[in-house]
């Protein structure tokens, strides 16, 4: 089993297989309190991440816990305003991984991601990509999520991050595997739905993110978790599971040209100001963010105006929250995601490089207006 550490504490064991796992469950000492001896919590990393462990549900089956999520047995999260501790078929249901050894000796692993399509599941992707059995990797491609099969390893290094890690990281990426689309789920326990099944009648409620979270929930399972079985020495295949990817969303052009000549006057209007903006100062960034979602909680709470504030403020130059737009725009470029550098607008624009920034003015346009069929 191979086991890499980095200076933080965190663990990439990557099992093999199934008698990996069940190696690492037998020989982790149990927490060391009455709590951890009660529970059987055997971390799976660090000690101090007791939420993160190996959980047995049987002699043929354990499961891998990110912690908190629905399912967990031990570190449960919030069920409808009574903690309700779940059955073990939820546990098998929910779980980040679980191992089975089968009758005719092959072995599976199967791959749940988190429930719900808002929002962002990292203790789930962060599981998943220090304990998958290898070449079994998770790749998010804008927002979408795959579990690649082998692929030719690329070694990739990353200087800045030098100062964590202490010299220079080699990180190896899979490139050119089988994708398979690991969806974020619908199903939810069965006392979730029905809490806000009864919290939605109950207030009739017009907020927006209660409506959009009555509409996607179910307690019927989805099918959406993706089960590989080991063939060989580090030999997956796809096993059973999974549902097709969504088709990408196609742009209404009939509806965007009528605002083409507004969309290119805010962007000039608005690569003229980025100089003048202190977009280095996240205190500003922040303020103008919440004066932006102030604005849009007084004058669009109807979720069927939810996409007409940008209109509104492209067809108007004096719009008061013109500025608060362009910023909600080069959020885009803050920050990093997973381990790629990206570079903020005005080191875009520093460098020339313009078209890049167009490109992602139109992808934000696009999302945040709505404009697409």
């Amino acid at each position: 089993m191979r086991i890499w550490r980095t200076k933080m504490p965190l663990l990439f064991t990557n099992h093999r297989c199934f008698a990996d796992v069940e190696a690492a469950y037998n020989n982790t000492p149990v927490i060391r309190s009455k709590f951890g001896k009660v529970n059987d919590i055997r971390p799976i990393g660090d000690r101090r991440r007791k939420h993160e462990r190996i959980q047995k549900i049987n002699g043929n089956c354990y499961a891998i816990m990110h912690g908190y999520g629905y399912g967990d047995p031990v570190f449960y999260p919030w069920y409808g305003g009574a903690r309700v501790k779940p059955s073990v078929n939820s546990t098998e249901q929910y779980a980040a991984l679980v191992w089975r050894r089968h009758r005719d000796g092959t072995d599976t692993v199967k791959i749940t991601n988190g429930s719900g399509p808002h929002g962002h599941h990292n203790s789930i992707y962060d599981t998943l990509n220090r304990h998958l059995p290898r070449p079994l990797w998770f790749i998010n491609k804008n927002g979408k999520h795959f579990i690649r099969i082998g692929g030719a390893r690329e070694q990739t290094v990353f200087s800045k991050y030098s100062h964590v890690f202490g010299s220079n990281v080699a990180h190896y990426l899979p490139r050119h595997g089988e994708d398979y689309y690991l969806a974020k789920r619908t199903t939810v326990p069965a006392p979730v739905k029905k809490h806000w099944d009864t919290y939605y009648k109950r207030t009739q409620s017009q907020n927006v993110h209660v409506q959009e979270r009555q509409g996607w929930m179910t307690a019927k399972d989805d099918g959406a978790s993706l089960v590989f079985r080991r063939i060989g020495e580090e030999q997956w295949v796809h096993d059973s599971g999974g549902i097709p990817l969504p088709p990408a969303p196609k742009v209404n052009k009939e509806l965007k040209d009528r605002y083409k000549t507004h969309m290119n006057e805010f962007y000039d209007w608005g690569v003229t100001m980025t100089p003048l903006l202190p977009l280095e100062t996240g205190t500003y960034n922040y303020g103008e963010m919440n004066k932006l979602e102030k604005y849009k909680r007084e004058h669009y709470s109807n979720p069927k105006r939810r996409a007409l504030w940008l209109r509104d403020v492209l067809k108007n130059p004096e719009h008061p929250m013109r500025v608060a737009a362009w910023i909600h725009f080069t959020q885009s470029f803050q920050g990093n995601s997973g381990w790629y550098e990206r570079a903020t607008i005005k080191e875009h624009m520093q460098e020339g490089n313009m078209v890049e920034v167009r490109s992602k003015f139109n992808t934000w346009i696009n999302k945040t207006a709505n404009f697409k069929k």
